[in-house]
């Protein structure tokens, strides 16, 4: 009986034996020992090791039934390792990643090439381009140790870029402007819509309104190419004049009101930007002030508005009560003093006395009874005649802008 089996590796698919004889006698096939099963001819491997086949046949004819032995061997097989790492960009947080095996062996994570670390299982990101991690195996059981490496790329990130105009008012200076970014690509600027121009990061108002504009930084190193835009109010500068000249001075008796017409006027624009609100300083004493109208709302074209001055001469005084006051006249009060006290004898008298003499007895007897009564007193708030220097001002609440005019009041 011939009878012989190659090696094999584990893993390996089932494969038939056939042994061959000068007998004509019915061969089998069962294992004598190591790691596989057998199935008519076809043998299974199922481990690493050395495998002794034996071939059997029946006697038969001029033949005697007979055995042969054949041993071969299973080398230890590779691990099937499966490893896939998706794509990432740059700036993505560090991620782990997991590879998977029909062995129990352990498995380890390194870096090949490429911009990324490795710290165990977890992968951080250090730049942009093509990264090629490696799964290695140790050997465990039938299967000997093994490597898989995974190919995935990091695309340049997009740059966080920070672009902030403040708001201007129309008749400003041209002004810079500057985009900031954690990327070190250059910035370039443009006027997406509105009044405005610009010329490398400077920009020119052309009139009042929205101005909407875009900052451009090309990509450099692990960055990419990215453009961030920003809106800005261009508001309408506000001039306040007199209807006429003549109209910022005015001459008043105190108590009176003085009157200022004045125009409010948006430049550079038809319309305010926002409400236009009103306030005065420099009032004389006790003075109010009252603008009509009081406001002038959002999206108005220019308005008349009138400031009045209304002067005060009002006093509040500390009197004393009515009942502390005397209702009669000093002369009067004297003479029935005098019978009150039970003087008729004196009375009678004092006709006879001089008149100053009898005057000066009188204006005594006064100062007795006035004594202790107290006397009126008062704080007046009146508007003292003299000059005042009145400072108008007007604001535009949205934008900020603001002007200002000064007018003459004399107070007579």
């Amino acid at each position: 009986i011939s009878f012989s089996v190659p090696n094999h590796t584990f893993g390996d698919a089932p494969f038939a034996v056939s042994a061959s004889s000068n007998s004509s006698g019915a061969l089998t096939y069962s294992v004598i020992s190591g790691p596989a099963t057998i199935s008519g001819p076809t043998v299974n491997v199922t481990g690493a090791g050395t495998v002794v086949l034996q071939a059997s046949q029946a006697a038969s004819g001029n033949y005697a039934a007979a055995t042969q032995n054949t041993s071969f061997t299973v080398v230890t097989g590779a691990p099937t390792i499966t490893f896939a790492v998706p794509n990432h960009t740059y700036g993505d947080p560090s991620f782990g990643v997991t590879a998977t095996s029909n062995s129990p062996g352990a498995l380890s994570y390194s870096v090949i090439s490429g911009p990324a670390t490795v710290s165990g299982s977890t992968i951080g990101i250090t730049g942009a381009g093509t990264v090629v991690l490696q799964a290695s195996q140790v050997a465990s059981g039938s299967y000997s140790a093994a490597t898989q490496n995974a190919i995935f790329t990091i695309a340049a990130g997009s740059p966080s870029i920070t672009f902030i105009v403040p708001t201007h008012t129309f008749g400003d200076a041209p002004f810079t402007i500057i985009a900031v970014s954690n990327s070190a690509g250059p910035f370039t600027y443009s006027v997406i819509s509105g009044p405005a121009t610009i010329s490398g990061n400077t920009v020119t108002l052309t009139n009042a309104g929205t101005v909407v504009m875009q900052a451009f930084e090309s990509p450099n190193g692990n960055f990419s190419a990215a453009s961030v835009n920003t809106t800005m109010v261009a508001a309408a500068a506000i001039a306040v004049t007199p209807t006429t000249p003549a109209d910022t001075e005015a001459t008043v008796t105190s108590g009176a009101a003085a009157t200022f017409p004045l125009n409010l006027t948006p430049q550079g624009a038809g319309i305010f930007t926002g409400e236009i609100t009103f306030s005065a300083s420099g009032l004389p004493t006790g003075a109010t002030a009252t603008f009509s109208p009081a406001s002038i709302p959002a999206g108005s074209p220019a308005t008349s508005v009138t400031l009045t001055i209304q002067t005060s001469t009002s006093q509040n005084s500390n009197q004393r009560k009515p009942s502390d006051r005397h209702p009669l006249p000093s002369f009067e009060w004297g003479f029935h003093l005098l019978p009150a006290a039970g003087l008729k004898g004196v009375r009678k008298r004092l006709k006879n006395l001089p008149f100053a003499m009898l005057m000066l007895s009188v204006l005594g007897v006064l100062s007795l009874v006035s004594c202790g009564n107290g006397s009126a007193t008062g704080t007046a708030t009146v508007s003292a005649a003299q000059t005042y220097n009145i400072v108008v001002t007007a604001k535009d609440s949205v934008s900020g802008a603001k002007t200002a005019i000064n007018l003459t009041l004399t107070v007579q």
